[in-house]
C-alpha cells in the first residue's frame, strides 16, 4: 500500500486535543481545542463495524491523512458535527508518508 490515490484527500477534519480546566470544587472539567486542519480520506471499516453494532456502540472509520508524529489517542478529529473519537493510530508503510486512525464516530 503506497497511500491514497490523487484527490481521496477530499474530507477536512479538525484535530483537538483534550484541556483540563479545573472546575472550582478540586477536580477539573476536559474540554476539547481545535489544534489543526487536515484533509483526510475517511472510510468505513466495515469488517469492525458489523461487530460493533453488534454491539449498539458507535460506527467505525479508518480516517487517512499525511503524516503526523503528535496525534494520539488523546486527541479527537471533528467533522461538521460528527466526533471521531481516535482509537488506535499505525503508519501502513512505515515510510512516514501517511498515517492511518481507526476511529469511533460520535453524533450529539
Amino acid at each position: 500500500m503506497s497511500g491514497p490515490e490523487i484527490g481521496a484527500l477530499r474530507h477536512r477534519l479538525t484535530i483537538e486535543a483534550p484541556v483540563d480546566q479545573p472546575d472550582g470544587a478540586g477536580g477539573y472539567r476536559r474540554t476539547h481545542q481545535a489544534v489543526a486542519r487536515v484533509w483526510a480520506a475517511v472510510h468505513e471499516d466495515a469488517a469492525f463495524s458489523r461487530e460493533r453494532d453488534a454491539q449498539g456502540t458507535g460506527r467505525l472509520q479508518r480516517v487517512t491523512m499525511r503524516w503526523r508524529d503528535d496525534l494520539t489517542t488523546a486527541h479527537r478529529l471533528r467533522s461538521g458535527t460528527s466526533i471521531l473519537f481516535i482509537r488506535s493510530t499505525f503508519d501502513p508503510t512505515g515510510e512516514r508518508r501517511f498515517l492511518v486512525a481507526k476511529t469511533e464516530e460520535f453524533r450529539p
